[in-house]
């Protein structure tokens, strides 16, 4: 008969109760201070800076009211790329308790041109205390980042803990409504929920820091840049630049952008010109008619425009000029 390693899993018992400790430990120190204090002045200063609603005009919820409002949020929810076909496809699953507690799991699979595919997941566990009313539907949140870690390809690492937001959240008639993003009940088997293993991989404790800046729209515009670099020259027109932004730099950044509660003034539309240089850069970038002097979306928009690579020319190719107008539904 085999012997048991009894050492072996008395020590991983004894890690993960220590880790199982320091959560609870965390937990009750993150529910006190908003039992006590509500928004801590760094929130209430994004909410009056970056949020495009007045703090004045959000009614702030009592006790029993948060709690209440935490257990209608509850649930199984889960988010799908609705085209089956798209280069980007994106599935993200929120485990909701009705304490508060969020588990979420996010999965990016993308397709290149070539046929490479890489796959990003985004694993974290969150708080989410509802603060105050906006309408009758809508609650402004705060929510606390705990932990969290990335999986690019076969490399993780683990993001900033302990890191404040504000999020909104609304019961819609389609489901539960996250930051503008609206998540179907899921009705399936509760044990299939989370791909397998993926909860786990925020226990890790001997796993590196992410670089700077580290986030989904950041590891899947790394990950163009270094397969564009090793990719076949391609035609080089104004057309395949465009279609190149709605295949790719569309879903990765802009859409992530519209899921962000921190917008400001969001038009409908906006036409952008930039050039295209022969090493696939952008340069000499421009709006045209511009929504307001100075815009948060509109700027952060032209900021990441900035940063994008296209694929590389076919010898002898000129540099290319684009006028693309993005369209901004909500």
């Amino acid at each position: 008969m085999k012997k048991k390693n009894t050492s072996s899993s008395s020590s991983s018992s004894i890690v993960k109760g220590i880790v199982l400790l320091v959560f609870l430990i965390v937990l009750f120190v993150i529910t006190s201070k908003l039992k006590k204090n509500g928004f801590s002045s760094h929130l209430t200063n994004l909410v009056n800076t970056d949020f495009s609603i007045d703090m004045k005009k959000i009614k702030e919820l009592g006790e029993a009211e948060k709690e209440a409002q935490k257990k209608i949020f509850a649930g199984f929810w889960v988010y799908q790329t609705q085209d089956q076909e798209a280069s980007v496809q994106k599935s993200d699953h929120i485990e909701l308790k009705d304490n508060g507690i969020i588990w979420q799991v996010i999965n990016w699979f993308i397709t290149l041109p070539s046929g490479d595919t890489v796959s990003i997941y985004h694993t974290r566990q969150a708080y989410l205390n509802p603060y105050g009313k906006i309408t009758d539907n809508l609650f402004s949140c705060e929510a606390r980042i705990i932990r969290q870690v990335y999986i690019i390809g076969t490399d993780t690492c683990y993001g900033n803990s302990q890191v404040d937001e504000i999020w909104t959240a609304e019961m819609g008639k389609n489901g539960l409504v996250l930051n503008n993003r609206v998540y179907n009940k899921y009705d399936g088997e509760t044990e299939e929920f989370f791909p397998e293993g993926m909860i786990d991989q925020v226990d890790r404790l001997l796993l590196k820091s992410c670089k700077t800046g580290a986030g989904m729209t950041f590891y899947a515009k790394n990950i163009i840049k270094d397969k564009l670099n090793a990719s076949q020259p391609v035609i080089f027109n104004a057309q395949s630049m465009r279609e190149w932004v709605q295949q790719y730099y569309n879903p990765i950044v802009v859409e992530e952008m519209l899921c962000s509660p921190n917008l400001g003034v969001v038009p409908d539309s906006l036409r952008i010109e930039f050039s295209v240089a022969t090493d696939g850069s952008v340069f000499a970038l421009k709006s045209k008619g511009r929504l307001l002097e100075e815009n948060r979306f509109e700027k952060k928009l032209i900021q990441e425009i900035q940063t994008w690579v296209f694929p590389k020319p076919e010898p002898g190719a000129q540099k290319t000029d684009v006028s693309h107008t993005f369209k901004f539904s909500r």
